[in-house]
Parts: structure tokens; C-alpha cells; sequence
């Protein structure tokens, strides 16, 4: 619990400063720091050979909710605080900001593509909507 209330901490402190890509690689890596431990608990964490960061964001190959699409480099390049970082970076330099509407298309593949793009909507004070 002290583990979340510090990245808490940490991105309160980012956002003030106006980081909005360093908010946006806090909130990713505190993202792993759930998704990792609640996968090994569920035993579906697919082990180190498929997900050696630990990220909890790379899944089994086929599952009911996954696939094989895009390579595996891709999916775990998808999980790096990183790119949550670029991503959110690209939406300032493109002049996307408050009040701005993004639509965030989600696939079962690529979680950490998933919730990068969820972490960096809110850094250019955007409203972020996940089609159902």
C-alpha cells in the first residue's frame, strides 16, 4: 500500500510541474506494479521467456481474450513506461489538449498498448472514451 501511495505521490508532484509524459511513465510502471503481482497470484502470468520485465501487460499467446497478432517485441515494447511517455508527448506536440476528445481503441493483445494511450489522455487534460 506505502508502494502506490508513493507513485500517487510521485505523479501529483509531475502534474504540477506540468511532466506530462513523466506522469504518464509513473502511472505506467504503477500499472505493472498491480497487473504483475495479480497475474502470478492467478497463475496466468505467462512466465519470464514471454514477459522478462515483469510487466504483467504481455499475456499467453491464445487465450479467449488474446491472440498472436503483432510479434512479441511489439507487445512488450507496448509495455514500457517509455512509450506511455512518447505517446503522451505526441499528443501535446499535436496540439491535443484540455477539452479535447480522444477515442482509445482497445485490444486483448496489446494491454500495455492498451493502457499507455489511458495514461497519457489525462496528462493534456484530455477526455479519454473506450468504445464498448
Amino acid at each position: 500500500m506505502a508502494r502506490r501511495a508513493l507513485v500517487v505521490t510521485a505523479a501529483a508532484v509531475l502534474v504540477a510541474l506540468g511532466t506530462g509524459s513523466a506522469v504518464a511513465q509513473v502511472t505506467m510502471q504503477a500499472a505493472s506494479g498491480v497487473l504483475y503481482p495479480a497475474k502470478v497470484a492467478l497463475g496466468i502470468w505467462p512466465g519470464a521467456k514471454i514477459d522478462p520485465n515483469r510487466t504483467g501487460m504481455v499475456g499467453q499467446e491464445y487465450t479467449p481474450m488474446t491472440t498472436s497478432i503483432g510479434t512479441l517485441s511489439n507487445k512488450r515494447t507496448a509495455t514500457s513506461p517509455d512509450f506511455a511517455a512518447a505517446l503522451a508527448k505526441r499528443m501535446a506536440e499535436l496540439g491535443v489538449g484540455k477539452g479535447d476528445k480522444v477515442m482509445i481503441i482497445q485490444s486483448g493483445s496489446f494491454l500495455g498498448g492498451d493502457i499507455a494511450p489511458s495514461t497519457g489522455a489525462p496528462t493534456v487534460r484530455t477526455s479519454a472514451t473506450v468504445p464498448r
